[in-house]
Parts: C-alpha cells; structure tokens; sequence
C-alpha cells in the first residue's frame, strides 16, 4: 500500500509557472497525483506550514529549472528534499530543465542537483519521449518500452527507409567507453543536453575466429550483444529521446564514441543492433570512434 498522498510535488520558479502547469496538467492525464501550489494551496491558511506538509507527503520532488533558474522558495523546497533523500533512498529528486535553461555543464543546476539524472525539454514542452522519461522517473518504472525502429519510422513517416534519405544535419550523441575491473564495462553519456547517464554492464563477447569454428556465432547475435552493451538502461533512454528530437527537427544523431582501452577499441561496434536495426547502416544513426593513438615504439640509443 502507497503511504504516499501524492505521487509527485513540483517545486518551479514562478517566471515558469505556465510551463510547469501545462505539465502538470499532463502529468494528471498520465494518472499521477500531483502537487502544484496553485492547485492545492488554500487561501488564508499559512502557506510555509502546508508546502512542508506537501513535501512530507509526496513520495517524488520534481524540480523545475527554467530560464530564470532557481527563485527563493523554490530553493528552500530543493533543499529540503535533499535532505530528505538522504535518510530515505526511496524518495526520488528529479531536476527537470524547461525550454530556455542553462545547460548543466555551464551552471544551469546547482552542484547537488547535477549529481541526479535529470529530464531536459529544451527542445520543446511536446517532446513525447522526454515526457515519458519523466514519468518514469517520477513512478520508478520504465513505463514505455520503446522501439528503435518505431521511433524512427513514426517520426518521419517512414522517409527514412528511402535510399535517398540524408538528414540536412546531425546532432552529436557522445558516450564515453571504459574498461572497469575485469570483464566490465562502464558506458557514460558525455553530450551536455541529454542529461545523465551511467552503467555498467559485461563486455560482450564476439568471435574473431569463428571460420575455426564449428558453432559460428551469428553476425546479428553478436550485433544484438554490442547493442545491449553500447546502449544499456538509462544511457539507451537518453539515446532514444535525443534522436526522437533530431529526427523530428529533420536531424540525425551522430553516435559518437569515445573509447579509452585497446581492447576495447578491437570490438566491433559498428555492428550494433537494436531489434531488427544495425545503427550503423541507418543514415539517422551513423556511428564514428575515437580511440587511443598507440604509443610509439621506444627509440634504442
């Protein structure tokens, strides 16, 4: 049973108040209770005392950043919630960045909020997928299972399976691949619009002997493995929101990687696959490395 009243309290600069009130009126929609001030709020009672109260009873924080980031009460608010997490891992603090925010990385959010994953919509309110991962952030759950080939094909009307099809641009998606202990391998985003993103999965495997082989292992099971690896969790969300935004402004989402071990460099990840896709011979999706230059040889005197 959910001790819980509310599912989610929204704590916002009141510069963007409309914002955050369209969202909440989605939020509803998508059958949460939410808290909004404007909303809960009753006139002539002390409004300190039941904002407190809110916070107690609402199991997730979402903090709204927009262009005139954050205000006086709201930053009490953001406070207190921190405070709270920190006893009690089971509450949830989300930044969420409105159209017009600073980016994180040039002091769009302060220091602790940076250290949460947060939800960007600064490519517009609208943004179905960015919406969906709020949602789940707010609920704890992955509610939308999401196809890579759907979130293509639905966005441009299926333009992009023609031959003739080049986005009039990319986007860059940057992830950050490094060895961490043995057999692990840790996948960070490093593109600051997307937000955070981390895990840490198995290297997978791949055969570079398999005509010595009598059990080949198929190119679309290794494909299928590379993909898991290279776009585990919260990483293929972000993934998955960000070319969502490209494809719908016209755009690709160049894959960027940037791949910090030899070894890691030998593994074939331009042969990634989500479901029936290879990414790479997708012209939404090209795939580009940058490795380590080798060290040159030691020089005899």
């Amino acid at each position: 049973m959910n001790a819980f009243e509310f599912d989610v309290f929204l704590s916002y600069n009141k510069a963007d108040q409309a914002a955050v009130e369209r969202l909440a009126s989605q939020l509803e929609k998508s059958g949460l209770k939410v808290w909004l001030d404007r909303w809960n709020l009753v006139p002539g009672d002390p409004w300190q005392d039941e904002i407190e109260e809110a916070l107690d009873r609402s199991r997730t924080v979402a903090v709204f950043v927009g262009p005139s980031g954050i205000g006086g009460w709201h930053n009490e608010e953001m406070r207190s919630a921190l405070e709270t997490r920190v006893v009690d891992r089971n509450r949830r603090v989300i930044p969420v960045l409105l159209p017009g925010a600073v980016e994180p990385d040039k002091g769009g959010l302060p220091r602790f909020l940076r250290r949460l994953h947060w939800v960007d919509f600064h490519h517009g309110l609208e943004e179905e997928t960015t919406f969906n991962l709020l949602v789940a952030g707010i609920t704890g759950k992955r509610q939308v299972k999401s196809d890579l080939r759907t979130t293509i094909s639905n966005n441009q009307h299926t333009r992009e399976r023609k031959s003739d099809f080049a986005p009039r641009a990319y986007r860059d998606f940057d992830l950050r691949l490094a060895r961490v202990g043995k057999g692990k391998l840790e996948v960070e985003v490093l593109s600051p619009h997307t937000g955070e993103g981390l895990c840490t999965v198995p290297i997978p495997a791949y055969k570079t002997d398999s005509i010595e082989s009598e059990q080949d292992i198929p190119l679309s099971q290794i494909g299928e493995a590379i993909g898991q690896a290279l776009l585990p969790g919260e990483v293929r969300l972000r993934f998955e929101a960000s070319l969502r935004s490209a494809i719908e402004a016209g755009e690709g989402l160049r894959l960027r990687l940037r791949i910090r071990d030899q070894e890691l460099s030998a593994i074939p990840w331009e042969a990634a696959r989500i479901g029936e896709e290879y990414l790479a011979l997708r012209p939404a999706t090209p795939i580009v490395r940058y490795v380590p230059a080798p060290e040159p040889p030691a020089v005899s005197r």
